[in-house]
């Protein structure tokens, strides 16, 4: 076989193409080597490290020697992608000395990161970014400007676990911008906490929002998702959004606001699964519609559960309204709005007379409409359906009420199960104490069966059992003819419809020893001992008791004496084991 010589000339142009191909490679994606640039370590001021800096390097800000808090008494402007981060938002400052905005991001990708930033003064913001994105904003405190952040025509930028407070007029003021995140922030004391004009598809979550006169206040957006925050006593609206649509407002907490959620000149918004306490109005909808869902919301000790004010063709539905002033209240031209499924509990007025208004209060049959805690008629074919409406005000009545409580799942159960003895001789009887429990709520009826083994002792009815009662049932047992052995006592109810735990249906509780008649020792025999066990404890009065004192055991026929009866009994079943 013959071997290809060796080329060194093939070789060395395929090292020079490799080496070509790599050159136009490194030329179009050229290498950075980011840098870490001090302060005050290597530079003296934040403006003078970002002036030295290039894009991708960070900056890192200390407090000076010998200082327990660095305050750096300038106005910064980031005009490259710089990670700037000082060694907390306790101990270093930026104090713009209100004279103009503090900092100001002028760069695509900028993080900013454990500032405390300060008196932008009452004309000028803490922090702002115009036209840029993704830009992070986090783990800052921001205090005494006109505004706290701004976010004006920026995309993709997030503004996460910063504190804001006395910032005047916006703690975070997001305008013509899009897909932005807030999150988990401090707000309070602004005239705004966090405002969205002209901003889309922003989320807002987990945010904390106190003592502003708005919490979330949005303006003239759409497809924007308020979620999770907590809002406490912000002086008008909690969230409020006005001319907007196709919002989301959805499991947040809020209490003691004028509004606890408003909605203004919007349609197509979903307020669902949120929470609203102790506030002037619950849920307000001013010249609000079409097409807003107020759903599986929970209003309680409001003044206004939910209003309407000329506002339509909305849907209200699966809404708890507890201990309000008034549960929902048609005010002024409010028509064609769809109310079911709601459950209006001890309302000092469940819904507000106002025959001008014209609503539908249910679902039709057999849907159903609401469930109303004071509605006194009755359900003769128990379909969970009141037999006649619920009336509102003349024009206005819920046809099909509700018996129960909607969205309340059914949960009964045995909590006790109480032999009144556990041992005892074959023939004769114990009574078997059960409590069921309804644990649910929704008022139930069912049957319960209390067993020895597997044999049935008896079925009784428990009719009616309302949420949080008990019943107590008491079965006779005989046990006439039932073989002496152990048996195991317990009670289970019947099947109901969409119980959220059969486990707990049935109950197992200890058992009961049925002896065989003469066996007083209980060793499962009739012998010798307990012939000795009758002459010990004889006693037939007016004589005094035998040697060892009356005992019950040894009164078999339970006439109160030991005598030549019960010896009989052990006579009779001389030899007799269990089983045998």
């Amino acid at each position: 076989m013959r071997v290809r010589p060796f080329s060194l000339c093939a070789v060395s142009l395929h090292v020079f193409l490799l080496f070509g191909t790599l050159y136009i490679y490194l030329a179009t994606f050229p290498v950075s080597y980011a840098a870490v640039l001090k302060v005050p370590e290597q530079y003296a001021t934040i403006s003078a490290a970002i002036e030295a800096a290039r894009a991708g390097d960070t900056i890192q800000v200390s407090r000076r020697s010998g200082e327990s808090q660095s305050v750096y008494n300038e106005r910064i402007v980031i005009d490259k992608q710089l990670m700037l981060v000082g060694e907390s938002r306790d101990t270093i400052i930026i104090d713009g000395n209100s004279a103009g905005t503090v900092v100001s991001i002028q760069a695509d990708g900028v993080q900013f990161k454990g500032f405390t930033v300060r008196n932008g003064g009452q004309q000028y913001s803490g922090i702002r970014a115009n036209s840029y994105s993704y830009v992070v904003i986090a783990n800052n405190t921001v205090r005494s400007c006109r505004y706290g952040v701004v976010l004006l025509n920026s995309v993709s930028n997030t503004v996460e676990s910063n504190v804001f407070f006395n910032n005047s007029m916006a703690a975070i003021s997001l305008s013509q911008s899009v897909s932005n995140n807030i999150r988990d922030n401090s707000v309070s004391e602004s005239a705004y906490g966090i405002k969205l004009s002209s901003s889309n598809a922003t989320f807002v979550v987990g945010n904390a929002l106190s003592y502003n006169s708005y919490g979330v206040y949005i303006e003239h957006s759409y497809n924007d998702t308020v979620d999770k925050n907590t809002l406490l006593r912000n002086k008008v609206d909690g969230i409020m959004p006005t001319s907007s649509y196709d919002i989301i407002v959805r499991n947040n907490t809020v209490s003691e606001s004028a509004y606890g959620i408003q909605l203004y000149q919007s349609t197509t918004v979903t307020v669902v699964r949120n929470t609203a306490t102790n506030n002037s109005y619950g849920v307000y909808l001013a010249y609000s519609g079409p097409s807003n869902n107020i759903v599986n919301n929970t209003l309680s000790r409001n003044d206004w559960g939910i209003t309407l004010y000329s506002s339509s063709t909305n849907t209200i539905s699966g809404n708890t309204l507890s201990y309000n002033t008034y549960g929902v209240d048609p005010a002024t031209d409010a028509n064609n709005n769809l109310i079911y499924h709601n459950n209006f509990v001890d309302n000092a007025q469940q819904a507000s007379w106002n025959p001008y208004c014209s609503n539908t209060w249910d679902n039709g049959y057999p849907s159903g409409g609401n469930y109303w805690s004071d509605y006194t008629g009755i359900d003769a074919n128990k379909d969970g359906i009141g037999d006649t409406p619920y009336t509102i005000d003349p024009s206005n009545q819920d046809r099909y009420p509700l018996m129960n409580i909607w969205g309340a799942k059914p949960d009964i159960a045995i909590v006790s199960v109480s032999p009144s003895v556990f041992i005892l001789y074959a023939g004769y009887s114990l009574t078997v104490t059960v409590t069921a429990k309804n644990l649910g709520m929704t008022t139930e009826t069912f049957d319960v069966t209390a067993y020895y083994g597997s044999s049935a002792i008896g079925t009784q009815t428990i009719t009616g059992l309302i949420p949080g009662a008990s019943s107590t049932l008491l079965f006779a047992w005989s046990t006439t003819g039932v073989s002496p052995k152990n048996y195991t006592i317990s009670a289970s109810t019947s099947a109901v419809a969409g119980d959220v735990n059969p486990s707990n249906n049935s109950l197992n509780d200890g058992q009961v020893h049925v002896k065989i008649p003469g066996d007083i020792n209980g060793d499962r025999v009739v012998d010798i001992l307990d012939a000795g066990e009758i002459s010990s404890h004889w006693y037939t009065p007016p004589a005094p008791p035998g040697p060892g004192g009356y005992d019950p055991d040894a009164d078999i026929n339970s006439d109160g004496k030991v005598d030549i009866f019960d010896a009989a009994v052990v006579n009779g079943n001389w030899l007799k084991t269990e089983g045998g």
